[in-house]
């Protein structure tokens, strides 16, 4: 799931396109912490929050719909300057993509209530929630170091058909949210 091209690859290559490898490469670890985040909610039982909440469950998905569109509005917006003012930085960006980011929730919750149900002890579910989301940190560095060795890859991912690429894989993601997962 981490692998397949989504709104976090598509959030690392657009900042890695206008601020660089640097700060792709700090949202690569704000998505590695957003994803450990999770998986501690999930460890400690955010399942019987969303039992006991089902509302909150609709709220994040309505969040998550609505910073994946500004992050779709933000690939449509031509590279003008810096960049920082118009958004929160690339850590923050990657934390919260991935913090708010519904489907990884419920995958998360999915992995971590088969190891309970297998009665796997917390610690040992902490190790798995640590590589977890250590391969996810690591997988989006490589993306963010990769992108970089495309010959002018500045130019590359801010051309208007990366941008519209990128900006639909956040779009897709948000529609996702809205129609399909309920």
């Amino acid at each position: 799931m981490i692998v397949a091209p989504g709104s976090d690859y598509a959030l690392v290559m657009r900042i890695v396109g206008k601020q660089g490898k640097s700060a792709g490469t700090l949202a690569a670890i704000g998505l590695g912490l957003g994803a450990f985040a999770l998986l501690l909610l999930s460890v400690f039982g955010i399942n019987s929050l969303f039992i006991h909440y089902p509302s909150l469950i609709t709220i994040i998905r309505y969040v998550g719909a609505v910073w994946l569109l500004w992050q779709a509005v933000l690939c449509f917006l031509p590279k003008r300057g810096a960049t920082k003012s118009r958004s929160i930085g690339p850590f923050g960006a990657g934390f919260i993509n991935h913090f708010i980011n519904v489907e990884m929730i419920i995958f998360y919750i999915v992995i971590i209530s088969q190891l309970s149900a297998r009665n796997i002890t917390t610690s040992l579910q902490l190790v798995v929630a640590v590589e977890m989301a250590l391969f996810t940190a690591l997988w989006f560095i490589l993306i963010a170091r990769l992108a970089v060795k495309i010959p002018n890859a500045d130019k590359v991912l801010n051309h208007i058909a990366a941008r519209l690429i990128f900006g639909g894989l956040f779009l897709v993601s948000a529609v996702t949210l809205l129609i399909v997962i309920k």
